[in-house]
């Protein structure tokens, strides 16, 4: 099965103009339920309450359904009684629950919670939860299972609760729900029941490799036990009116151990059976046929599940009846005459005859997991009822096994494609409702509409031109394919659309831009040869064949493509189904066949052009891989990067903003790895909770998107993740869904498919998950391309995203700034905005106050230029941004001249280091500073210095930057591709009020005593202050200087609990650029100095200690001769490496290497065979 999709997978720049409700933040903003689904549970276990009402446990509700009309008639919401955190070890195949018991006479339901709590529901009474109890044991330990039995001769409550390695058994007094008696047991519990005869007041349980048999009257003492050495985990009670006592016949856990047959009168071992089988799971006695059955999970020394039969009427020997087609039982019946096995995937029963097994027709589903059977007894005969917990349903089946009706009590939903013109999503996938339905998703009218196919969908694509749907399905059956086209804007088929084609089995479909169709498909039944072929839509016919034969022909291939709309090329990759490595990409250009590459099973695929490699994720039937394979498309080569510790890729996408290609593994606590595609090294990990199985990169907010199907530390909940690379914040979004079923260290194998294209994210920033299990379709608010203003200061910022002619990234064109900022949310009662116009001299300014606007000349907003705003609100403010991002590498002129300073906004969607981000500016350049960072030249009479201070500052995307420079200069902010960490801290010990504008002191502090804090002040106010980090050895401190001349500038250093009182600070020394030394004198207000370099530790006389290098890159950019003068500042000799980019920030070729020796160094590298 392949999804294609037509377009720029990864929209870079447009995004359409809408008004969100809210920015920066994430939040489940509405749930949509499929028609008649809107309780959606997963059918957890099952029970009769006599033969009026059926009870259905699921996740966090039970479900009454009527059995005359077959219907869902009441729910009962326990999810406050099931909301803690647990560590869930639950394997259906080993061991079973029973989550529900009852009380029949009384009308009470009993259930056992997730957390272990009991509730108690009178079934007369409106189903009234009449009583709850607290958890015996700590649902927050890990526990395997919780089985739940009533003793309706003692009206007690017996609740068995498995641990890892032990197990508990709770008994309760019905009368108030609380713990009467507690057995421990050091092994895990298998089996055990009470014995039903009304004349023998006691339980028995197999533990310990015993067989101990309690009262259960009184003090509950042992009253016996037999040693076996073994455990047994299954123990089916017979009662026949023929046979000369009751018997308990208990089937043994482990491999090589005997079936023991028990007296339940006096309680001894009457025979013994050799058996070869294992892992017994359930069991039952039909009387009817005189039979025992009992399911087990293999047998040696074929190793295949079955199911074991005994005549009760002679015990000498255990038949064994292995299923050929290996599926996993998992409950068993007597049914009248029959009796029903449950499996994995079918559903079966045994005739009349005590022989025969058939499978019911249509109860077959793969993994299907029809875990527990109920029975109700009719004036017509036995009524059945089966849940099937991965096709969430009950199964009804009447006296001669047939299905009498499909009680739906879920839909399985997994798969989504997104039709961008019409604005829907296709739903489909095994087991969604039904297996042939087509859910179209209207996201404006958040309604749903079913689309009945006819067959189950096994590839199908959308067509932007047309918007159409392009699907087939599966057909093992005839020579042929038919591809039906279905017109998106009526969900109707057109018929004039139909593609047929002489070949069987279509495993893929994918739509290009240009209208042509690829197509996968096999050259004929049984063959193992695969063709891609090339459908003309506009001129319809095939007018490309490629086949390719693999080792097996018993499968059919798996089909995964990649386009690059850049390139126009497209990668189709095949993979064998299953059993074999084998895989092949091909790679067509311009819809013609260039080249393929052999590389062993591959999956999903993602291009980097701006690298010019394809990624490609493995994975087949058995298993992932524990590498990635990179393909250098140019250079025709084929490499493997190993993931670290070793562990399985899951999912890979593309952050091409970020120039990262990120990898989630499998593993309990999910590692997203992130691969630099610049020199494919795993750099800066992220964590998140739970297995991560799918990722999706939101190009419009450049936030990364995880699902996690299950948190095992969060009671298999179900989440999506969120991170941002510029922020480096990772959010979770709890969705309040539960699967149970997924063991803790669940290898992925066959579920590589099962959450790909589970997430669609739409053109209005909109994320829709369709919840598997439970029904419903999820819309998640994502966060917005937003400026976040914190309150009743300037904040420094910019505006990348606006509204442009054409969506033309290449236009910085102006929008109306009263308009824009009317979106802010939440709206403020007081804002001004300050600009500059460029090579002017006067600020513009906007103030909004009390419901009215005064503009003094900041009519328009551009994207090139930087802002000065402050909001009266108390909290963040967001101003949301929609329509296109200025293109990085647009150009900016700067005007020289004081009083021009260069007021920039910074639109490149990454950050970088302002040093860097300036380097083409730097010989021109007098200073830059930004809100909390400044670049300054502290080379005195000698060649330039420039110092960055602090160190590790970043400039981030929607902030602005003031450059002073003494010449006319056009640059480009460089495109870095590193990710890098910012943290502001704010100092708490000092309070000043911000302006729009700051003098920056950059203040070399005292190493030997170093402070927290340091704070500026001027006539004993405080005028701006500093944190000081572990190991800084200068600070930058932002002084916002008052008005007026002469009055002296103090500071003070903040020692915390050092230190009882601030130390003040009037003697200190001052940085003289044009003599190059350190003076001790005092700063005066009005001085008009941009900034000042201060120490509090160094001697008069003496120089700030001069470190690193001195740059001048000439001509820059360039196409022929690049010019390199580099002063070593230091009296080592270092070794440098040079590395040049285009104008979009690719690396032109590998990086140079040269010694730069103490002093001045020249170096020279010619570019005119690099560069067009």
């Amino acid at each position: 099965m392949a999804v294609g999709y037509t377009g720029i997978p990864d929209s870079l720049y447009v995004t359409p103009n809408y008004n969100p409700l809210i920015g920066g933040n994430e939040f489940i903003e509405s749930t949509t339920w499929v028609p008649g689904h809107d309780y959606g549970v997963v059918p957890y276990d099952i029970i009769a309450m006599g033969s009026s009402k059926i009870y259905v446990y699921g996740d966090r509700q039970i479900l009454q359904i009527d059995p005359e009309t077959k219907l869902v008639v009441d729910q009962i919401d326990i999810s406050k009684y099931s909301n803690t955190t647990l560590n869930r070890f639950f394997d259906p195949k080993l061991i079973t629950e029973n989550r529900m018991a009852k009380d029949e006479a009384g009308g009470i339901l009993y259930a056992v919670t997730e957390d272990l709590k009991i509730i108690a529901i009178n079934t007369n009474n409106y189903n009234d939860i009449i009583m709850t109890s607290e958890p015996a044991a700590n649902p927050n330990d890990p526990w395997r299972s919780a089985n739940l039995k009533y003793d309706s001769k003692n009206d007690k409550l017996y609740l068995m609760i498995n641990a890892i390695t032990a197990s508990n058994l709770y008994i309760y007094n019905t009368g108030n729900l609380e713990v009467e008696h507690e057995i421990s047991f050091q092994s895990i519990v298998y089996s055990w029941f009470i014995n039903p005869n009304p004349y023998r007041d006691v339980f028995y349980v197999s533990a310990d490799g015993k067989f101990a048999f309690y009262s259960s009257i009184d003090d509950y003492e042992l009253i016996g036990d037999i040693e076996f050495g073994y455990e047994f985990s299954t123990m089916v009670y017979a009662e026949d009116w023929e046979f000369d006592y009751p018997k308990i016949y208990c089937f043994p856990h482990d491999v090589g151990e005997d079936i023991k047959i028990i007296n339940a009168n006096i309680d001894n071992v009457v025979q013994t059976i050799t058996t070869t089988s294992n892992g017994y799971i359930a069991g039952t006695y039909n009387p009817v046929q005189q039979k025992v059955y009992a399911i087990y999970r293999e047998r040696h020394p074929e190793g295949k599940p079955g199911y074991a039969t005994i005549n009760a009427m002679n015990d000498y020997s255990c038949a064994s009846h292995d299923l050929e087609n290996e599926d996993i039982l998992l409950d068993c019946m007597a049914f009248g005459s029959k009796t029903i096995l449950t499996g994995e995937n079918d559903l079966f029963y045994i005739g009349d005859n005590g022989v025969t097994l058939n499978t019911v027709d249509g109860g077959g589903a793969q993994y299907s997991f029809k875990m527990k059977v109920c029975m109700i007894v009719e004036e017509e005969g036995e009524i059945a009822y089966v849940t099937n917990l991965r096709n969430p349903e009950v199964i009804v089946l009447d006296s001669d096994c047939e299905i009498e009706a499909n009680i739906s009590v879920g839909a399985f939903n997994t798969y989504g494609l997104y039709a961008s013109v019409s604005d829907q999503i296709y739903f489909y996938g095994v087991g969604f409702g039904s297996l042939t339905k087509l859910y179209s998703f209207n996201t404006s009218q958040e309604q749903i509409t079913e689309i009945e196919l006819g067959f189950e969908v096994s590839a199908i694509t959308y067509n932007e031109t047309e918007d159409a749907i392009y699907v087939t399905g599966f057909n093992d059956a005839t020579p042929t394919t038919s591809i039906k086209k279905i017109d998106c804007a009526t969900n109707e088929f057109l018929p004039e659309g139909t593609i047929d084609l002489n070949y069987p089995e279509c495993s893929g479909l994918y739509c290009t831009p240009d209208n042509k169709l690829y197509i996968s498909v096999r050259h004929a039944i049984g063959s193992s040869i695969q063709h891609i072929l090339i459908y003309d839509l506009d001129n319809p016919g095939i007018v490309a064949n490629q086949p390719q034969g693999f080792y097996s022909s018993e499968y059919r291939a798996y089909t995964n493509f990649e386009f690059d709309p850049i390139s126009n090329k497209m990668f189709v990759a095949l993979r064998e189904f299953a059993g074999g490595d084998d895989g092949i990409v091909f790679c067509f250009s311009n819809n013609s066949y260039e080249r393929f590459y052999s590389v062993g099973s591959p999956a999903k695929m993602r291009c980097n052009p701006l690298e010019n490699k394809l990624y490609v994720l493995h994975a087949n039937f058995e298993y992932n891989k524990n590498y990635i394979s990179v393909i250098k498309i140019d250079e025709e080569t084929v490499s493997e990067i190993y993931l670290p510790d070793g562990d399985d890729a899951i999912d890979i996408e593309i952050g091409l903003p970020f120039n990262n290609l990120y990898v989630t593994k499998h593993d309990n606590n999910s590692t997203i790895e992130v691969l630099d595609c610049s020199s494919d090294e795993f750099v800066h990990p992220k964590n998140i909770d739970g297995v991560a199985y799918s990722l999706q990169f939101n190009s419009i907010n450049n936030k990364l998107y995880v699902f996690t199907p299950w948190d095992f530390a969060d009671n298999n909940q179900m989440k999506i993740s969120s991170i941002n690379f510029n922020t480096n914040e990772v959010n979770a979004i709890e969705l309040d869904i539960y699967h149970p079923n997924h063991p803790s260290g669940a290898a992925p194998p066959f579920k590589y498919k099962s959450y790909k294209n589970s997430m669609v994210i739409t053109n209005d920033n909109n994320l829709y998950l369709p919840t598997s299990q439970h029904s419903n379709i999820i819309k998640i608010k994502c966060e917005d391309d937003v400026i976040g203003l914190r309150p009743n200061m300037f904040n420094w910022v910019s505006y990348p995203r606006l509204q442009r002619p054409n969506n033309n990234p290449d236009i910085d064109a102006p929008v109306n700034t009263e308009n824009f900022l009317s979106n802010m949310y939440p709206f403020p009662n007081r804002l001004d905005q300050y600009g500059k116009d460029p090579n002017t001299t006067v600020e513009v300014h906007v103030r909004y106050k009390n419901g009215t606007w005064t503009n003094i000349n900041l009519e328009n907003t551009f994207s090139t230029r930087g802002y000065k705003i402050e909001t009266s609100n108390s909290g963040i403010t967001y101003i949301p941004m929609t329509g296109t991002r200025l293109a990085p590498d647009h150009e900016i002129t700067l005007y020289p001249g004081r009083e021009k300073e260069n007021w920039v906004g910074y639109f490149v969607p990454y950050p970088q280091n302002p040093l860097e981000a300036l380097s083409s500016v730097l010989p021109d350049m007098v200073m830059a500073r930004g809100y909390d960072w400044t670049i300054v030249d502290i080379g005195g009479s000698m060649e330039p210095v420039w110092h960055l201070t602090p160190a590790d500052a970043v400039i981030q995307y929607g902030e602005m930057a003031i450059i002073e420079t003494h010449a006319q200069k056009t640059f480009k902010w460089f495109r870095g591709k590193q990710e890098i960490e910012k943290q502001t801290n704010n100092p708490e010990n000092f309070q000043y009020e911000e302006t729009t504008d700051y003098t920056a002191f950059i203040i070399e502090p005292d190493t030997a005593n170093l402070p927290l804090e340091i704070g500026v002040f001027v006539n004993d106010s405080c005028v701006g202050a500093c944190v000081v980090e572990v190991g800084d050895s200068l600070v930058l401190l932002r002084g916002y200087m008052p008005a007026g001349e002469g009055d002296s500038v103090v500071f003070e250093s903040y020692y915390g609990a050092r230190s009882v009182n601030n130390q003040k600070i009037d003697g200190y020394y001052v940085f003289d650029k044009e003599k190059n030394r350190k003076e001790r004198r005092t700063i005066k207000t009005g001085e008009n100095k941009r900034f000042y370099l201060v120490s509090f530790n160094k001697k008069e006389g003496q120089e700030i200690a001069q470190e690193g290098f001195a740059i001048h890159v000439y001509p820059n950019p360039t196409t022929g001769i690049l010019n390199i003068e580099l002063e070593n500042l230091s009296v080592s000799k270092y070794a440098v490496h040079i590395s040049v980019f285009d104008q979009f920030g690719r690396r032109l070729f590998e990086t140079v290497e040269k010694n730069a020796f103490p002093g001045t160094n020249f170096f020279q590298i010619d570019l005119s065979d690099e560069t067009d």
